[in-house]
């Protein structure tokens, strides 16, 4: 619902039997939006620029999904990769973001 995307693979259980993944799946831009609030919880005031993605595996509802990110440059603006992987450890969504420090006024 938070996504508006009706697609049956997301919602509904007979759906999703049918198709070959055999069971819901989770919104990929759902899954990517999280990687936000990471970034903003592990980066000083960032301000996100750019990011690029691929969808390599399904995510299925239910599974915990885990966050690798390896900041690659340490400049003004920080090129950075990550991984986002499914409870049974595959890689599932892979990708590079940019982010630029905000200053602190005051």
């Amino acid at each position: 619902e938070i996504s508006g995307d009706k697609n049956k693979i997301h919602l509904s259980e007979e759906y999703a039997a049918s198709t070959f993944f055999k069971k819901p799946i989770v919104h990929g831009l759902f899954v990517v939006s999280k990687l936000s609030a990471i970034i903003a919880e592990n980066y000083i005031n960032p301000i996100l620029i750019s990011m690029n993605y691929e969808f390599k595996k399904p995510i299925y509802v239910g599974d915990e999904a885990k966050f690798v990110i390896q900041c690659n440059t340490n400049e003004e603006v920080k090129t950075s990769s990550f991984k986002i992987m499914n409870t049974a450890g595959h890689e599932c969504v892979s990708g590079t973001f940019k982010t630029k420090e905000k200053l602190n006024k005051g």
